[in-house]
């Protein structure tokens, strides 16, 4: 089981159906990304899954893109 070494992104969606699905990543100790609904398309899937999962980042399309741009990218220890 990959638990915490997931990563969801909720998206733009016109459902609440992709927030349960976060939770249970978060659950899990993974990741949960939420597109800002205000940049979304359809926010209200991202609006519920905000609401729902209070733990899940709330990041631009910008953002999102740089977080993905640094996944499996090593750690520097300072």
């Amino acid at each position: 089981m990959y638990t915490n070494r997931v990563t969801g992104i909720l998206l733009s969606g016109a459902n609440r159906d992709g927030a349960d699905g976060l939770g249970h990543i978060l659950l899990l100790g993974g990741v949960g990304i939420i597109q800002e609904p205000t940049t979304a398309d359809y926010p209200a899937m991202p609006l519920a899954a905000g609401e729902q999962n209070p733990r899940g980042l709330v990041l631009s399309p910008e953002q999102i893109k740089a977080y993905i741009q640094t996944i499996g990218q090593p750690v520097l220890k300072k």
